[in-house]
């Protein structure tokens, strides 16, 4: 049992203690952390050793390499990350008096959404509220996203999936498209059934995302082969370019695929899905709370027009590519 002392020497807690050991969490090193927070790496260290004393156990491993979490650091990450929320929370309620002249928001997003509509959205935010921070966190998948606004590392997240305890708010629409390369039989297509997809091979993205649970669907129903499996979503547009197979993709990659010559085709019947903006049900920032209302105001900019045809000819393959089965 913890003592009356132990418990009025915690709950004189610095807050900076909480700020200093969830940075060594997640920098995973002491030197790192010290670098992000600005001081001194002795004094981080003294820091964290008297938190540790505060609360009576070691909160990480140490080893020659590397720092990890204890079993009482995991427990103490997730409050420490809500405690330091919470003061923020106070901290730009104070200051939203005075007008939003200042804070920080930490915002969560897939690389499907790192262009459209996140662009158009953090500049719209930016020219209206200059003094703010906006700290995009760069995450795999949507799935990535929700869990660090679970986890709290985030308070936003720009996302196409849901979880049942979190607040949604519906900014934009986007559509699963076929990237094809230029050699290919259905380059000179703007439309493709996915029936016709059969035994075709293609580069698989991420897991998590939405185009991977597509995909994976159509290897089931379709019969889709699977010869290419990609570590990130911005690397199926260069191995379709090298003719290594076919990619599936949210409409926000389409600009880019086009640009590089590649064919894109809407996919019959069609498979759209909503582009949500994500917190927890809990009382945000005021920095925050003019974000959501500027995300729900501002119409997705940037969006593809629609299938174009390829600008090199489909039946002259391009010089050292490899023509990939179901191809002229």
């Amino acid at each position: 049992m913890v003592s009356g002392r132990r418990r009025l020497r915690w709950s004189g807690l610095d807050s900076r203690l909480l700020e200093y050991f969830v940075a060594v969490a997640e920098c995973g090193s002491f030197t790192k952390a010290a670098e992000k927070l600005h001081i001194a790496q002795p004094s981080l260290s003294q820091a964290i050793h008297r938190l540790e004393n505060e609360c009576g156990t070691p909160l990480f491993h140490r080893t020659s390499r590397k720092v990890v979490l204890s079993q009482p650091g995991e427990q103490l990450l997730g409050a420490a990350r809500r405690v330091l929320h919470d003061i923020e929370v106070a901290r730009s309620s104070i200051a939203a008096v005075r007008g939003l002249h200042k804070g920080t928001i930490a915002v969560a997003v897939p690389p499907s959404f790192s262009v459209v509509p996140t662009a158009a959205l953090v500049g719209t935010f930016a020219r209206a509220h200059p003094h703010v921070r906006v700290s995009l966190l760069p995450v795999p998948s949507s799935a990535a996203a929700i869990e660090a606004v679970l986890d709290t590392r985030c308070e936003l997240a720009i996302t196409d999936g849901r979880e049942a305890s979190l607040r949604t708010h519906p900014i934009g629409r986007s559509e699963m498209v076929l990237i094809a390369p230029p050699d290919s039989d259905l380059a000179d297509r703007t439309e493709v059934d996915r029936s016709e997809l059969a035994k075709r091979p293609f580069v698989s993205n991420v897991a998590g995302t939405m185009s991977r649970a597509v995909l994976d669907e159509m290897v089931d129903e379709v019969g889709v082969e699977v010869v290419v499996d990609s570590p990130h979503q911005h690397a199926v547009i260069p191995l379709v370019a090298e003719s290594l197979g076919y990619g599936l993709l949210p409409t926000s990659f389409a600009r880019e695929a086009e640009r590089r010559g590649l064919a894109v085709l809407s996919l019959s019947p069609r498979i759209a899905m909503t582009i949500t903006l994500v917190h927890r049900d809990e009382p945000l920032t005021p920095a925050a709370e003019e974000f959501v209302t500027t995300a729900v105001r501002t119409p997705a900019a940037g969006e593809w027009a629609g299938p174009a045809r390829v600008a090199t000819p489909a039946s002259r393959p391009r010089r050292g590519s490899r023509t990939v089965r179901g191809t002229r």
